[in-house]
């Protein structure tokens, strides 16, 4: 059997309501499943609170209609006031979150830098009413902030060629 069979299925205690669903599984230094980890609580998952259960007191059944039950012998009082469940290592996919946050956090503050930094663009490239693309690309490479004439040259660039697909998609012009 594979974990995603247990992930997000239902909980049921032993009256039958439902008092949350499997959230994660911890494997133990042999490889077999020790906890399942259970969200109680909240609403569409907002102040939902993971509880570590005991894999081994968690029971299954087939339901009424044939359906793969999943139960514990506790209320979900007990889950609730339990201690929560906090995990001791990051996945994947909790270090890859952590570095993008990181990036993007290091990529806002380099733009607020940049924003009132002088351009050089009028300098090296170009005039200033007619910059080159090549230039801009060097710039933004650099580390340079572009000026205002580079904003407006894109901004006329990307509606030239927004007018251009809208008349293709209204068949004017041919592709």
């Amino acid at each position: 059997m594979v974990a995603r069979v247990f992930l997000g299925q239902a909980v049921h205690n032993t009256a039958g309501e439902v008092i949350g669903d499997i959230r994660d599984l911890v494997f133990d230094r042999s490889g077999r499943i020790s906890t399942a980890v259970i969200g109680v609580g909240g609403y569409l998952g907002m102040g939902e609170k993971w509880v570590g259960v005991a894999f081994e007191s968690l029971t299954y059944k087939t339901g009424d209609k044939g359906q793969r039950m999943i139960s514990v012998a506790l209320t979900k009082e007990a889950l609730v006031k339990a201690p929560a469940f906090v995990a001791t290592e990051k996945t994947m996919m909790d270090t890859a979150k952590d570095k993008a946050s990181q990036l993007g956090h290091e990529t806002a503050d380099k733009a607020v830098e940049l924003k009132d930094k002088p351009s050089r663009s009028t300098k090296t490239c170009g005039s200033p009413s007619r910059p080159s693309n090549k230039c801009l690309r060097r710039e933004l490479a650099i580390g340079f902030a572009p000026s205002a004439v580079w904003y407006r040259t894109l901004k006329a660039s990307f509606a030239q060629v927004a007018k251009r697909q809208d008349k293709r998609k209204n068949g004017l012009q041919s592709p």
